[in-house]
């Protein structure tokens, strides 16, 4: 059976703690001598997939207090932008809490469809390393099968999540994080010209392939508006 990790990453590299989920209801307990127990945290699902109810619960017991935290450290009351997919258990329960969002001066923006691989910061910059990391990690041999998992992808998260990691893959996407030192909170610029471009996206050779769809033809011309964006 296989375990799923939730991870989501800032642009400065200070993240919320990432989301496992088994498909036992506890974990091994030999597992905390090789990851601390607070760096991370853990749902039960019998399949070890993802659902809505763990989503919302991870949305309001760790994001959202992640959040809060944050902006006490920075004194920052602006509006906070979420990046998301369009993962049908994101919509509904953003949906939800709708109310805790706009009380937490959150606002989500959902990627257009097709367009993760060049849209956002995790495909373009974390998930490949994770994978190349996760495959090298050298299991101790002595864990149980659930930890070994466990440990492996938490090696891979972590060390693909750095800040050095997370500011280059929001660079990737058109997203520069800006810090000075004559300035008290930190900003984020929109950089067309950083974008990474994606081969497959190209309009040559979409065209040569199917017809262009509306949604290509965003994710050609653009990967986010910078003016929507500074905006709020």
């Amino acid at each position: 059976k296989r375990c799923t990790g939730l991870v989501c990453i800032s642009a400065n590299g200070e993240n919320p703690k990432p989301l496992i989920i088994t498909p036992r209801k506890t974990i091994d307990s030999e597992i905390f001598s090789y990851v601390p127990k607070s760096s991370f945290c853990c749902d039960y699902q019998i399949n070890g997939f993802m659902t809505k109810g763990i989503f919302k619960k991870w949305i309001l017991e760790v994001f959202i207090q992640f959040l809060q935290n944050q902006k006490r450290r920075y004194n920052y009351s602006g509006k906070t932008i979420l990046l998301l997919d369009g993962l049908k258990a994101h919509a509904s329960v953003l949906e939800e809490l709708q109310q805790c969002l706009n009380e937490n001066n959150i606002t989500p923006i959902f990627l257009i469809p097709h367009t993760s691989d060049q849209c956002q910061p995790l495909d373009l910059g974390v998930f490949s390393n994770q994978k190349r990391i996760t495959q090298s990690y050298r299991i101790p041999w002595q864990l149980s099968n659930q930890s070994k998992q466990i440990l492996k992808v938490l090696y891979g998260i972590f060390n693909s999540t750095n800040p050095i990691q997370c500011c280059s893959a929001f660079r990737q996407a058109g997203i520069v994080y800006v810090e000075n030192f004559d300035e008290p909170i930190p900003r984020i610029e929109i950089r067309r010209g950083c974008a990474r471009a994606v081969r497959h996206y190209q309009s040559d050779f979409i065209e040569n392939v199917e017809p262009i769809t509306t949604y290509q033809t965003e994710a050609i011309k653009t990967r986010f508006d910078s003016e929507y964006i500074h905006n709020e």
